[in-house]
């Protein structure tokens, strides 16, 4: 008897052992999908612009303006207040249809984000004319031009197709503070 006895003991562990597992598997199944889920949810709303106004509210002159300037060659942003007045009276779509994404509006505050295709404004930049190397300086609306183009346009190549095309389409690594900066990256190139 005794041999049965631990033989149904036995039997009684793995069955206990076995539902545990499985229990605890479905458990962690479950609770990986639901971070899965949440982490999902929370990727998709990052770019939702949200609107507490009504369909047809327009800003008002006590409503507060805040406007991101992402540059996309740089990815720099710059966000500032401006005057209320170059916006009254619009509403949402208009704001839309004028270029502008709106990330949140309310009738106190109204944050817009504009995104334009250049570098920074007031900055130095590594760029090419031909296929050659050529520095350029940014105006205050980020518009590149060449301030001496016996100095700033050099003859060394661009030495692969890959760097050409990275200095066309810009890249934050191409932009720099000073004219120093942009001297010292160049020489990276000539060596």
């Amino acid at each position: 008897m005794s041999k049965r006895k631990y033989i149904i003991i036995t039997i009684g562990i793995i069955a206990f052992l076995f539902v545990s597992f499985i229990y605890s598997y479905k458990w962690a199944i479950n609770k990986f999908n639901d971070n899965k889920k949440a982490k999902v949810s929370e990727v998709n709303n990052v770019d939702k612009p949200t609107s507490n106004l009504t369909l047809g509210d327009k800003i008002s002159s006590n409503t507060k303006i805040i406007l991101k300037t992402e540059y996309k060659k740089s990815g720099d942003i710059n966000i500032k207040e401006v005057k209320v007045s170059e916006f009254l009276g619009k509403s949402k779509e208009n704001l839309e249809e004028q270029g502008y994404i709106v990330e949140s509006m309310s009738a106190k505050e109204v944050i817009l984000i504009k995104r334009i295709d250049s570098y920074a404004p007031n900055k130095y930049v590594l760029g090419v004319k031909g296929r050659c190397f050529a520095i350029y300086k940014t105006d205050e609306n980020g518009n590149m031009y060449i301030e001496d183009e016996s100095n700033d346009v050099t003859d060394i190549q661009v030495p692969t197709e890959g760097d050409y095309n990275l200095l066309i389409n810009g890249s934050k690594d191409f932009q720099f503070n000073s004219r120093e900066e942009v001297e010292e990256k160049l020489g990276e190139y000539s060596s």
